[in-house]
């Protein structure tokens, strides 16, 4: 009996020297700080610019004073086009300076150089263009700064709502979705296949999910964009998926007649403290389709969401004006 015992809390002991680092692994996976950013500014003096730049989850872009250089990624787009060109660099908060190299076609193209100001939360210098030389200043700055605070509780409000839902076979769940102080954050998000947080600021949230089976496989990709608005909190959602389906491929032997994608897109707007998707009301016209599905050449990535607008699949470009999109 003694000896049963003594057993016992042995194992006891070791669960319990065990349980802080289970429980920081878990929340470690689970919890995500709204570290990235997305920055807005011109170009030389008339070219207006957006940027989205990934941090890491535990930390926001702008809070990494005196700590050693750091990695980043992301892209930016020219409002006139709206198509991202993907970002690497680095930055180092020690001496305030940052570099990132505009990848197209997997070799540097272009490069952003210049200051990194935390207070200001904004990003300056110098914008070269590698093949000639030729150079123009930039200047941008965090968009959040331009958002009252009810409008990122009311942003955190509807992710909270929408995926603490039932969530179907092949999505993906949180835990908690809420907005303290000067940053949000989203507790235990679980997808139910695979997929992970793709970028989380605080003004913006997109993830993906993945399924994959004997039978077919599955990608989706979703944002929750935070619209700019003076009259209330308006909110973007896209959805965007890619599916395969393995038994029609090999009984047709083409994978064209396999591959199916699809998009859709919502607005949603904050009134009286619940939201109301606006439907045919958030686009230009009613025969705007802003859902399609199809072959001819779609990809789940071709839906292109950014802050101020979005380039459909098609190509069409719709600019965001207050409580609408317009072409």
């Amino acid at each position: 009996m003694t000896l049963m015992k003594s057993s016992f809390l042995k194992i006891l002991l070791a669960i319990m020297l065990m349980m802080p680092a289970l429980l920081a692994s878990a929340r470690d996976e689970g919890d995500h700080i709204s570290g990235d950013i997305q920055l807005r500014g011109l170009l030389g003096e008339k070219l207006k610019i957006e940027m989205q730049l990934n941090c890491n989850h535990t930390t926001s872009f702008f809070s990494n004073q005196g700590a050693e250089c750091l990695d980043i990624e992301g892209s930016y787009a020219y409002q006139t086009q709206y198509k991202p060109i993907a970002l690497k660099g680095r930055v180092c908060p020690a001496n305030g300076t940052f570099f990132l190299k505009a990848m197209i076609d997997g070799s540097e193209k272009e490069r952003f150089e210049g200051k990194w100001n935390p207070a200001l939360k904004q990003l300056s210098g110098t914008w070269t263009l590698l093949q000639t030389n030729k150079t123009m200043p930039f200047s941008l700055t965090a968009v959040d700064g331009g958002y009252a605070p009810d409008q990122f509780t009311g942003f955190f409000k509807l992710i909270r709502e929408q995926m603490q839902g039932e969530p179907d076979a092949e999505g993906a769940s949180i835990a908690d979705a809420q907005w303290m102080g000067k940053y949000g954050k989203i507790s235990g998000f679980a997808p139910n296949w695979g997929g992970d947080v793709r970028f989380l600021s605080p003004t913006r949230f997109e993830y993906s999910t993945s399924y994959n089976s004997t039978a077919r496989s599955s990608d989706y990709d979703q944002v929750y964009q935070l619209l700019q608005s003076n009259s209330g909190t308006y909110i973007l959602f896209g959805y965007s998926s890619f599916n395969y389906d393995k038994m029609t491929a090999e009984e047709s032997g083409s994978e064209d007649e396999a591959s199916s994608y699809s998009y859709e897109l919502s607005v949603y707007h904050l009134v009286d403290g619940e939201f109301k998707e606006m439907g045919a009301a958030a686009w230009p016209d009613a025969k705007v389709n802003h859902a399609d599905s199809g072959t001819d050449g779609l990809t789940s990535s071709d839906v292109e969401v950014w802050s101020t607008g979005l380039r459909l699949p098609s190509g069409e470009k719709l600019t965001w004006a207050e409580s609408k999109f317009v072409r």
